[in-house]
């Protein structure tokens, strides 16, 4: 996978020392109850430490980080990222211990290349590699998809009809999917690291410990690693200060609007992301009358026939959360917010978080519970 670099250069602290060597592996400990952005931005750094201090000598890096649970499944894949950029792009020997703890969240860490880094064995670790790149295989659907690669989803329809998912949410998720695709390698003009696990069957039970349903857990990532952020063209699009329709000029007269209300939890960034998805507003310079996108009605539609459900795209340090309550649109606008009122209301802070890390492109995380359908 390509631009994996930018990873460790937008992120560029330099935690000097902060490892130990143990038979000539350089030991990296990182415990946490939890492990979030926070803790994959340490990695970084150490990282980026052990590289200041070593210069190009390929040492090998073991890290240690316990029992842990994963926040969700993007932070994992993001570390898979990183490991991969290790392996491949600087030549370095990679070995994790760990116990991950398995939910109905991140179940797919089992079957994440990530577990090969924990085998002694050589030839083992370095699967991982090809495992990151690609995989299909039981419950977990792994690709790297480049602009115009057609196919992808007619073999993502294959591998989502052995499981008891109803046809409309089996095509709900390859139209969302199909969507993230064609933002990720059109818009940052990359390509696209797709990741689905499809879990064990969980029974969802009453007060009475009775079971009333069987469900599956779905999760998808989809990310793309760019120079380009999610509301980086939207941005140079709006302020320009050249656009014709009136459409773009309510987006205009929208962040004349919000930009009074921009402080340390609402950030102009924050505008720009919520502007990506307004329909009919495209952040496509060459675009005027058509773009948009429905990805926030798709997500909904999967939401309302979803048990529970976490789904949010990260982009720099930005997060922007998809809450069924707020994916309402009024006159064509959405707002992320209680009013639905995108042109003269701020978002309800729920939909916007930070993260430690800075992300560089886009990546979204996908969380469904879905009820398992009787044949």
């Amino acid at each position: 996978m390509k631009n994996t670099n930018l990873l460790f250069d937008k992120n560029a602290e330099k935690i000097l020392r902060s490892y130990k060597v143990n038979n000539g592996w350089i030991v990296v400990e990182i415990f946490t109850e939890i492990f979030t952005g926070e803790s994959v931005k340490r990695v970084i750094s150490i990282v980026n430490g052990i590289h200041n201090y070593y210069g190009k000598i390929n040492v090998p890096i073991l890290f240690d980080f316990g029992h842990v649970r994963f926040a969700d499944k993007l932070t994992y894949i993001i570390l898979e990222c990183l490991m991969f950029h290790l392996m491949n792009h600087c030549g370095h020997d990679v070995k994790i211990i760990f116990s991950p703890q398995i939910e109905i969240d991140v179940e797919g860490i089992g079957s994440s290349p990530l577990m090969l880094l924990s085998s002694n064995k050589s030839k083992k670790r370095k699967l991982f590699i090809e495992k990151f790149q690609f995989e299909i295989y039981l419950r977990h659907f792994r690709r790297i998809v480049e602009r115009g690669n057609i196919g992808i989803l007619d073999d993502l329809n294959y591998f989502l009809k052995v499981f008891d998912i109803s046809e409309e949410n089996r095509e709900g998720i390859c139209e969302v999917i199909s969507e993230l695709i064609s933002n990720g390698t059109e818009h940052a003009e990359g390509e696209c690291l797709i990741d689905i696990d499809v879990t064990d069957i969980y029974n969802k039970v009453d007060r009475n410990k009775s079971i009333i349903g069987d469900y599956y857990g779905i999760n998808i990532v989809v990310l793309n690693l760019s120079e380009v952020l999610l509301g980086t063209q939207m941005k140079e699009k709006i302020l320009c200060g050249n656009l014709l329709t009136d459409r773009y000029k309510s987006v205009c007269a929208a962040y004349d609007y919000h930009k009074s209300f921009f402080n340390d939890k609402y950030m102009e960034e924050d505008f720009f992301n919520m502007s990506a998805f307004q329909h009919r507003i495209s952040s496509r310079t060459n675009e005027e009358m058509t773009g948009g996108t429905g990805l926030t009605l798709l997500i909904k539609s999967l939401e309302r026939r979803s048990d529970n459900n976490l789904c949010y795209v990260l982009s720099g340090n930005r997060i922007l959360c998809f809450y069924q309550k707020y994916l309402e649109y009024k006159n064509d606008w959405i707002g992320f917010n209680d009013s639905n009122d995108f042109l003269t209301a701020i978002p309800n802070m729920e939909n916007i978080q930070y993260c430690a890390m800075f992300f560089p492109g886009t990546a979204y995380n996908l969380h469904f519970i879905m009820e398992k359908q009787d044949e």
